[in-house]
């Protein structure tokens, strides 16, 4: 909003001035003259305007010198003396001269708002006189930006573009040459620009440094106060990213995570809950949509993805399965109006595969208090070949015959040569069972699962009914580990 800043009116009133004693400085300048020797001047000052605007600076003084002789008496006018008036800044400017009845009146350019006295300097005869304040005041009128372009119009992240624009001092009036115009983009001051005889000035300025230029007009005159304005371009950014993972993890599922710049210095912010996980079989797609990355609190992000307008996004809550054992992932962002089409690095994540062979129960109907025995193999792939995969972790998984979902009854750990040995004894329960080996995976490894084995319990013998029908009512359970209690199965499993 532009505010003209109108001073009041003061009349300047026209008094006799208090004589001044001539000082000792003066009287040093007039030779055996004292101060009781000399006429006591009084000189009296008006104007004929009391307000200057930036157009209509002359302001012209008049008034009268009379002076007292050092015996006193009636005052005379004192011809031929000129007449001073002092600015803020600056040197006394003469006015006028008196005339034969000591008045004066002379017009004075440029005069700046304030409070003035006109004064004369002293003779071998008069005392320097100073004249009653005069007060004047001012019109300030605002500097106005008109038709300020920035061209390009659709600018790029790194470009360089041009503004340009015209000042004067509002609708109607004209241009304002000599104004100095001073643009801040973002952090950083541009170098000053002059306008022309037109009025226009034009600034270079690049797009990286943000999207908000703020402009100030000013100018010497007093009378012009300064203008500022913001103006505001439309910059697509570039997305930076930081600490991108994405690894296809034993169970299946890949774990994935990124950092994003979605707040730069100067720039919008971009408001991102999820970002798009993509695969592909190679490192040049086809890419497809595996899932999406949601964003998380700052405080479970690295140290360096927790300011600076960073932004982090992590699966592990909700990890992403995968689609192929052997595979290239980027995390990709739609261009927007603030920012550009984004896609991370390619990073690569592949897995060996992995098998439980030769595995048996025996026997395969059992009675309350029989043992059932569970041996296996497991293997790992190597090239073309399969060798045997020693000290991992096995999961002996079982379920009632006509249920779809599993439980984790006992885990074991293979020996040197892979080989793996289960023990658990049959409780009251009628019905059947059916029995799986899982290894759950790892790092190198994909998970994988043995064929199923069904047993029957207690079919031969009279059971409780209450008891049949449920995997704890037909084993009795070896006691469960805290490494078993831990056990993430892989969702085609459970």
């Amino acid at each position: 909003m532009r505010r003209c800043l109108v001073f009041s009116l003061v009349m300047a009133a026209s008094f006799t001035a208090v004589a001044m004693p001539l000082t000792a400085q003066a009287a040093a300048g007039v030779a055996g003259i004292s101060s009781s020797g000399l006429f006591q001047p009084t000189l009296t000052a008006m104007s004929d305007v009391n307000q200057v605007s930036y157009t209509a600076r002359t302001v012209t003084f008049s008034g009268e010198l009379t002076a007292t002789p050092p015996g006193g008496g009636p005052a005379v006018p004192e011809p031929g003396f000129v007449v001073y008036f002092t600015p803020a800044k600056g040197a006394p400017v003469p006015v006028a001269t008196t005339q034969s009845d000591g008045t004066y009146s002379g017009a004075v350019n440029n005069v700046a708002p304030g409070t003035f006295r006109l004064t004369t300097k002293a003779t071998t005869t008069v005392a320097a006189a100073q004249s009653n304040p005069v007060v004047i005041t001012g019109i300030y009128v605002p500097l106005n930006f008109r038709v300020v372009t920035v061209k390009p119009t659709k600018l790029k992240y790194g470009e360089s573009a041009t503004l340009t624009g015209i000042v004067d001092l509002g609708p109607g009036s004209a241009a304002l040459a000599g104004a100095v115009v001073r643009v801040t983009d973002g952090s950083v001051k541009l170098p000053k620009a002059i306008t022309d005889a037109s009025g226009k000035f034009s600034v270079k300025f690049s797009t990286v440094h943000g999207q908000d230029l703020e402009l100030t007009a000013s100018d010497s005159n007093p009378l012009l106060t300064p203008e500022s304005i913001g103006i505001g371009v439309q910059i697509q950014y570039p997305l930076k990213s930081q600490l991108f993972k994405a690894k296809l993890d034993g169970n299946g599922a890949v774990m994935s995570s990124i950092c994003l710049l979605t707040s730069p210095l100067g720039f919008s912010q971009l408001q991102l809950n999820a970002v798009e996980l993509q695969y592909a079989p190679t490192g040049h797609g086809p890419w497809r949509k595996l899932g999406m990355i949601p964003g998380v609190e700052p405080f479970s992000a690295p140290k360096s993805c927790q300011v600076g307008g960073w932004s982090y996004f992590n699966d592990r809550e909700a990890p992403i399965p995968g689609r192929l054992i052997d595979a290239y992932y980027r995390v990709v962002v739609p261009a927007s109006t603030i920012i550009e089409a984004f896609s991370s690095k390619v990073v690569h994540s592949f897995l060996s595969r992995s098998k439980v062979t030769s595995f048996s129960i025996s026997p395969h109907a059992v009675n309350n208090g029989g043992h059932l025995s569970l041996t296996g193999h497991l293997a790992r792939q190597q090239g073309r070949k399969w060798r045997a995969y020693g000290h991992q972790r096995i999961v002996i998984l079982a379920r009632p015959k006509r249920r779809k979902d599993w439980s984790a009854v006992a885990t074991a750990r293979t020996n040197a040569v892979g080989r793996f040995s289960v023990r658990l004894t049959a409780g009251a329960g009628k019905g059947k069972l059916v029995f799986q080996v899982l290894f759950p995976g790892n790092g190198r490894y994909l998970w994988s699962v043995s064929r199923q084995i069904t047993i029957s319990f207690n079919e031969s013998a009279t059971a409780a009914r209450s008891a049949s029908g449920g995997v704890r009512s037909l084993l009795i359970l070896p006691h469960p580990t805290a490494e078993l209690a831990r056990q993430r199965l892989p969702d085609a499993i459970r």
